[in-house]
């Protein structure tokens, strides 16, 4: 659950463009990243490959220009394309003209202001080849299962994620026995007491929302060590302590999300903990243990709520 995926070029400016992913399309057709000394970075940290480094290696390198005092005002650096002739932009990339025009930028004529963004866990459940898990009669793809994609996955590898093993999850769900399955009624219970409880809480939902995600992102984020991400835990700790007020359905809706994302937030901060050295997309500036096939101190790491830690190793 620690290898987080954080896509190098998302937009930051203008306000509400915040978020938005720039396609790697942008990079791949010459987008140069500038910091605002006007220099092209990424010969600093991949010389060979440039703006068409690994992701990992893209947003590291973006981060470390913006904690470095070399980013926008806005905390980013600058994607630029404006040396391509507009013909060229306006035919090999209408999507991103489209949709940076509708936010007042014309990227034919100035650049646009990126910095990484959270994008895919390469972590999630444990499934066996058929895709069962160990929850009798749940059967997971996708992105909420993990082992596909190592510690980095490369770009357009999670459509063929889905296709592939959706395809055999659907198949082997199909050839299970059909099982009646008695409900527990004390979970039932259980859950109805919380549902109840969000309708006499006092706190709105949005505001742990914000409090939980700036938490992550400061300290189990693009750069982690112990210390941050023991502040990381803490902060889940408390904030799924709050008590949470539904004052609507969708205010509901937003309560049970964010009592998953407090759950996969820990999960997420305690296995990079355990994880004490630097591969893929997890980086410890704690410790100076580098990814080496030949002799890694760790293999895949597990968690769970009866036990957690590192299973194997080597790569």
């Amino acid at each position: 659950m620690e290898m987080v995926q954080f896509h190098p070029t998302g937009a930051v400016y203008p306000y509400d463009a915040r978020g938005r992913l720039v396609t790697e399309a942008v990079r791949g057709e010459g987008g140069l990243l500038l910091n605002t000394r006007g220099e092209r970075f990424m010969a600093r940290y991949d010389p060979e490959r440039m703006e068409l480094s690994t992701r990992d290696v893209v947003a590291r390198a973006i981060a470390t220009e913006v904690l470095e005092g070399r980013g926008t005002d806005h905390g980013g650096v600058y994607l630029d394309v404006t040396h391509l002739p507009a013909e060229e932009i306006e035919a090999r990339l209408p999507v991103m003209l489209e949709q940076f025009l509708a936010f007042g930028v014309d990227i034919r004529k100035e650049a646009m202001e990126v910095a990484p963004t959270a994008h895919h866990i390469m972590g999630g459940l444990r499934i066996a080849p058929d895709c069962r898990t160990t929850v009798s009669g749940l059967f997971a793809c996708g992105e909420v299962t993990g082992g596909v994609h190592g510690a980095n996955r490369l770009g357009g590898n999670a459509l063929a994620d889905t296709q592939v093993f959706g395809k055999r999850a659907g198949e082997s769900a199909g050839r299970s026995e059909a099982r009646a399955i008695r409900i527990d009624p004390g979970q039932i219970e259980a859950e109805r007491r919380l549902l109840d409880g969000f309708l006499e809480g006092e706190v709105n939902p949005a505001v742990v929302r914000r409090e939980l995600r700036l938490a992550m992102w400061q300290h189990a984020g693009i750069f982690r060590d112990a210390r941050g991400l023991a502040a990381a835990q803490e902060a889940v700790e408390r904030l799924s302590q709050e008590r949470l007020r539904a004052a609507s359905p969708r205010n509901l809706v937003e309560c049970c999300t964010f009592r998953n994302m407090c759950v996969t937030a820990s999960l997420i901060a305690r296995c990079a903990l355990l994880r004490r050295e630097n591969r893929g997309a997890h980086v410890r500036t704690d410790v100076s243990v580098p990814w080496a096939p030949a002799d890694s101190p760790c293999g895949h790491t597990f968690i769970s709520t009866a036990r957690a830690g590192i299973e194997g190793a080597g790569a």
